[in-house]
């Protein structure tokens, strides 16, 4: 039996995780590492209480393993505790194990990496069901802190494990994801705003864009009007339509990845 498959099909994260600036809490939760420490909880969730709330059984040894993703180094059991201390002071997630983080140290100052703990995430985005123009049932916001990313755990378990892209990759898909919730979906955003959201330099952010569409999660079109050049980023929002999405992008996928080579 697989014990490493996450807990649910999908969640939603709050979208204004991501802001422009370093105040953002994207910023403040350490980033990359941050982000992918939250995600990988839950590979530890326990079913209690309703869908939308989420309880995590696990231990720093058993987070540590997560955290070495496609060539990334394995972060130390001291960062782990720092992630999560980030995560919990800016009320992320709740310890219902001990009150302070201090208390995971041994009288060595060692981290006591087998210690059970249990985390609950506490800054989930409160939704009600209503029916769309089409009649399709849909989660509406409850208020402005609400308005919410959709994260499929079978998309990025496919980025992750058959793709072989990393932490950052799956950032710049997330915030794609963010930016292409409008009718038509897609994400108009350039090299430079994308630097000011994440603080990834402009090469990184081109390879990322790079191998996002050489695995066809996303789709950049490049739109040129004068010497001016814009981008328009398609990023692939339903696992089931992977293969579909490859067959409509092929071509544009592969006349960015000519241009930019």
């Amino acid at each position: 039996m697989d014990f490493d498959k996450f807990g649910l099909s999908r969640i939603k994260i709050k979208s204004n995780w991501f802001e422009q600036g370093k105040d953002s809490i994207f910023y403040r939760m350490g980033k990359e590492e941050g982000l992918n420490i939250y995600l990988q909880l839950f590979r530890f969730r326990v079913h209690q209480g309703s869908f939308y709330e989420h309880y995590f059984v696990t231990s720093i040894n058993e987070l540590r393993k997560f955290t070495k993703v496609n060539g990334s180094s394995r972060l130390s059991s001291k960062h782990v505790v720092s992630l999560l201390k980030n995560l919990t002071s800016l009320g992320i997630i709740q310890n219902h194990t001990i009150k302070n983080w201090k208390y995971i140290f041994d009288d060595k100052g060692q981290v006591m990496g087998d210690r059970l703990l249990k985390l609950e995430a506490t800054d989930t985005p409160n939704t009600h069901a209503v029916s769309d123009d089409y009649g399709n049932t849909v989660d509406k916001p409850i208020t402005n802190e609400d308005w919410y990313i959709s994260i499929n755990f079978k998309i990025i378990n496919h980025m992750y494990k058959d793709l072989s892209l990393n932490a950052k990759d799956i950032v710049v898909y997330l915030l794609l994801l963010k930016l292409s919730n409008s009718g038509e979906n897609k994400a108009t955003i350039n090299i430079n705003t994308m630097k000011k959201w994440l603080g990834y330099g402009n090469d990184t952010i081109l390879e990322i864009l790079k191998r996002l569409n050489a695995a066809y999660m996303v789709a950049t079109y490049v739109r040129v009007k004068g010497k001016s050049i814009s981008f328009e980023h398609l990023p692939v929002k339903s696992y089931d339509q992977i293969g579909n999405f490859k067959k409509t992008h092929k071509e544009q996928c592969v006349r960015f990845l000519k241009r930019y080579s």
